[in-house]
């Protein structure tokens, strides 16, 4: 097989105007979405895109703690501070 391999993410509008990323490998006319994520989290598709990109393609590990990765802050859910020692 000789047919590149293409790997990225579609996005989905929804009805009620969410967005839905789906992550899709393909190759020869054939694909897969292994997985897909709901709005606000493109990044965890990014990084999912990035990753098979390492393993299907040879191209550079991502790094799972690069802020590009980091969840969106969720404002309903207070963030923890403090000192903890």
């Amino acid at each position: 097989m000789s047919e590149p391999i293409t790997i990225g993410i579609k996005t989905m509008q929804m009805s009620d105007n969410r967005e839905e990323y789906f992550v899709f490998v393909n190759r020869g006319g054939r694909e897969i979405t292994p997985h897909s994520y709901r709005s606000p989290y493109r990044n965890r598709a990014e990084y999912e895109v990035a990753y098979f990109k390492h393993v299907l393609l040879g191209h550079p590990k991502p790094d799972l703690m690069d802020p590009k990765y980091a969840d969106p802050e969720d404002e309903g859910i207070p963030a923890i501070t403090g000192d903890f020692k």
